[in-house]
């Protein structure tokens, strides 16, 4: 099929500024190395990166847009284990989005999806027009079937260019290119004071078009122009890739090989295309041999395996399904919320311990952008030594025992964030009360506000040359503030001014919460104690905390102890767990409560401890056994 001409957004003379040659052979000497170390044995490097062939070959062999039977064959046509360890596609978020098609066309919409597919890949349209419309039918499609089952663990299911790019490359594999705004991802751990932190390294493509010289950056807007855009980097990557005539033989023999031992299960490639993806995964497994500028020999692990990085992660896309699915809310909260941090831009989440204040300050981050990018998020926690000095610019002790005009990670931050206008950035303060916030933010206290934002105002310490600063309309805040604690003092009602307050309360009740604590056990292993328990904490709250008049809703005990992930459920027994939690999380926290009443902080464990039992002590003092979900209500008094 002749290919139309791509509509081309970043002007004609992006399309003439070549790519550096020199650089591009610097990749492809060390891409043909490492493919050359596994000559003699094709296999070892083939198995790692062969999926994106072989995905190709099973669509190919099995689609039929018109088919009557719509579902079974669309079923046949995309490629089996997408989530299982043996198939490797090169793109891990297909998964969900996969899924999310084979939902609807559970829910009896295959034939909309089918027409879906068909104007997706009518070649008579323009393609950035088609892979909008594409995204917007189908999405819409998920809200209306989330409506009539909102219990339905839809996270991830939305469709996005990403994955549209790789249908695309399924159907039409000699035209179309697989977009990926990240080439990799990886976590490392470092000791920050003392401590392990994990963090997040990402390698977007952006970094492969500035090495290899090849014009303005792509802007990542998930739509259609973005996918036109790349698409004329990836023309050119191409060109230069398909002058190796070295490598295209290399390539063309292990296909050739393996297609021997196996006929037909491999897609020949003639045209690139797939090889052009591999390349940039290439790049980003290996950018250090780049960016240092040192070619040496190839770290050990396959092609676009770990290399020298750590454990690759995805950049999944991240919305308000996930949100509610993570963190036990509905979505007429998280609304509200994000209304009022988008129009107010500083938020506090406000709440007693285990709510999961902080956990969900990061969530709110990820939902804001759309993404999973903790490149745009920082977070600190405030204590009373901290200062000015830290959060905004002062002067830092240096080796040689001098002192250095140093910024802190606000400023950091806003600058950051004035370099990329039209992307969020994010400061999550821990515990914000418990600094002295009118020491710490200074005269920044009235650029935070969102009325005063961009208005420029002369910091403590100038650097020379250096007139003005100004907080950007891009930077949001979100603190946490423990309302348990009362060696705090009330927040600065300057500040308070400046920020909206969110109460977030226990969700012990939340049938989500409830599901995750029923289920991922292993086999034998029963949840029945830690629900018991779970019902004896509520009841705690409600006729105990509640009730008291010197604790209040502020003091309640939070969900969050009781959340584990199934890696903790393995190692641990249901019964131990919640003894753990009363002995050791719990327990001291009563004692706060009521450290002037001993005897009945007491009680109130030993009433949790008979929760997780299954009894409960009467007035009579005889026990009674108390199934999972029920209570027993004795002397309001006792």
């Amino acid at each position: 099929m002749k290919r139309k001409p791509f509509r081309i957004n970043l002007q004609e003379r992006t399309m003439r500024m070549p790519i550096d040659e020199g650089k591009l052979k610097t990749i492809l000497d060390v891409y043909k190395q490492h493919f050359k170390s596994h000559e003699q044995d094709v296999g070892v490097w083939w198995d790692n990166e062969n999926d994106k062939w072989k995905a190709v070959n099973i669509f190919q062999k099995n689609w039929n847009v018109d088919t009557d039977d719509f579902g079974t064959m669309f079923d046949k046509a995309m490629p089996k284990g997408f989530n299982d360890t043996s198939f490797k596609l090169d793109i891990s978020s297909f998964d969900r989005p996969w899924k999310g098609l084979t939902y609807l066309i559970e829910k009896g919409r295959a034939k909309e999806i089918q027409a879906q597919f068909k104007n997706l890949f009518n070649e008579n349209d323009e393609i950035d027009k088609r892979i909008d419309d594409f995204r917007e039918n189908v999405n819409a499609m998920l809200d209306e079937e989330r409506s009539r089952d909102p219990e339905k663990n839809t996270s991830g299911f939305n469709q996005n260019l990403r994955v549209i790019s790789m249908y695309l490359i399924l159907r039409y594999p000699e035209k179309y290119y697989a977009y990926k705004r990240d080439l990799y991802q990886y976590k490392v751990t470092e000791m920050v004071d003392g401590v392990e932190k994990e963090s997040k390294v990402i390698i977007p493509l952006n970094q492969l078009v500035q090495y290899l010289d090849a014009g303005p950056d792509i802007k990542s807007n998930g739509n259609g122009k973005t996918y036109l855009d790349a698409a004329v980097f990836y023309d050119k990557l191409c060109k230069g890739i398909s002058k190796d005539e070295q490598l295209i033989q290399m390539v063309n023999n292990a296909i050739k090989k393996k297609n021997e031992s196996d006929p037909g299960i491999y897609y020949e490639d003639p045209k690139h295309h797939m090889l052009v993806q591999d390349i940039g995964y290439f790049y980003g497994t290996h950018d250090k041999l780049f960016t240092n500028q040192s070619v040496q020999t190839p770290p050990p692990g396959g092609l676009g395996g770990q290399g020298h990085h750590g454990p690759e992660i995805d950049s999944d896309s991240y919305d308000e399904n996930d949100f509610v699915h993570d963190v036990f809310m509905d979505k007429k909260q998280l609304k509200a919320i994000l209304s009022v941090l988008k129009h107010k831009n500083n938020i506090i989440l406000q709440g007693p311990p285990g709510v999961g204040k902080t956990f969900a300050a990061k969530k709110l981050a990820y939902v804001m952008m759309g993404k999973e990018d903790d490149s745009h998020i920082r977070q600190i926690q405030f204590h009373q030594s901290y200062t000015y000095e830290n959060f905004i610019r002062g002067y830092q002790p240096t080796e040689d025992g001098k002192f250095k005009l140093e910024d802190g990670i606000f400023l950091d931050l806003c600058n950051d964030a004035k370099k990329k206008p039209d992307e969020k950035y994010f400061l999550i303060i821990d515990e914000i009360n418990r600094g002295n916030l009118s020491k710490i933010f200074g005269e920044l206290m009235m650029c935070i506000e969102s009325k005063y934002r961009n208005t420029e105002v002369t910091l403590a310490y100038r650097r020379k040359g250096e007139k003005s600063f100004f907080v950007p309309d891009n930077v949001y805040l979100i603190g946490t503030m423990n309302t348990a604690d009362r060696s705090l003092a009330i927040i600065d009602y300057a500040l308070r001014r400046r920020f909206a307050f969110i109460t977030m309360e226990p969700q012990l009740e939340n049938e989500k919460f409830i599901e995750n604590v029923k289920t991922g056990w292993p086999e034998g292993k029963d949840p029945q104690p830690l629900l018991r328990l779970i019902d004896a904490v509520n009841k705690l709250n409600k006729e105990k905390i509640l009730t008291d008049d010197s604790l209040g809703k502020g003091f309640y005990i939070g969900h969050s102890y009781f959340v584990k992930d199934e890696d903790e459920k393995k190692d641990i027994d249901p019964e131990a767990l919640a003894n753990e939690i009363v002995d050791f999380e719990i327990a001291p926290l009563l004692d706060e409560y009521w450290f002037d009443e001993t005897g009945k902080a007491e009680a109130e464990v030993q009433k949790l401890k008979n929760g997780i039992d299954g009894t409960s002590s009467t007035e009579s003092g005889q026990e009674q056994t108390v199934p999972a979900g029920e209570t027993v209500t004795g002397d309001s008094n006792d």
